[in-house]
């Protein structure tokens, strides 16, 4: 793990230097947007340099195992809750249950989706970094958040942690946006879509996981 996070700061180390390259545009506008969006892809390929190489080498027997026997018991009708024990809040079951619909029982499948979202969430968490931080600072942070995030020896990739992080991270990006935007306005009028879409995240991060979705409904 100390070896993967050394690779992926020496990384973010020479995208920053690109970073700084982008700066030097005539229109600083168009040069911050052209660092961010460069930098977002940045984020997404450093997770897919350290996921890719184990992402479908892991098998949680009880992690792995659990949700998805949730998920085939939903798909044949069950009810959670009444027909089955179910230890959290179902958003997570009824996710895996669309993926086995898609593309039938397969482990792989569940583990790529969550290779995805993982790459993602630090996607997100740099664009909300970077908001406050510079690009650089950002890039580093959100990269080494997320390796570490990974550090949970019953890590599958895609569990119930990880989606009450992706959408507890995406509400708070909301938040800030729409803070940022009416402070900006005077009012909160003009930008209510994000103040609603912010709740909305919140209450998917709840139907994730219960601790998780409070801390955050009471963060934002």
């Amino acid at each position: 793990l100390i070896g993967a996070v050394r690779r992926s700061q020496v990384y973010c180390s020479l995208v920053a230097y690109v970073l700084a390259c982008g700066r030097m545009s005539e229109k600083p506008e168009d040069a911050a947007r052209a660092a961010r969006l460069v930098g977002a892809l940045a984020v997404a390929l450093a997770m897919f340099a350290f996921l890719l190489p184990w992402y479908r080498s892991f098998l949680g027997i009880t992690t792995d195992g659990w949700f998805f026997f949730f998920a085939e018991q939903v798909l044949a009708g069950k009810t959670p809750y009444r027909d089955f024990f179910l230890f959290a809040p179902p958003l997570h079951v009824f996710e895996l249950a669309g993926l086995i619909r898609l593309f039938g029982e397969s482990v792989i499948a569940v583990h790529v989706a969550g290779l995805l979202q993982r790459a993602m969430l630090a996607v997100l968490l740099y664009l909300w970094l970077q908001r406050t931080y510079r690009m650089e600072a950002a890039l580093v942070a959100a990269v080494t958040a997320v390796v570490v995030f990974t550090c949970d020896n019953a890590d599958t990739v895609f569990f119930y942690h990880q989606d009450a992080a992706f959408w507890g991270v995406a509400a708070g990006l909301a938040a800030a946006l729409h803070l940022e935007a009416a402070l900006r306005a005077k009012t909160s009028r003009p930008v209510w879509g994000l103040g609603l879409l912010s709740g909305f995240l919140v209450g998917l991060c709840f139907l994730s996981k219960q601790t998780v979705g409070l801390g955050m409904t009471v963060a934002v």
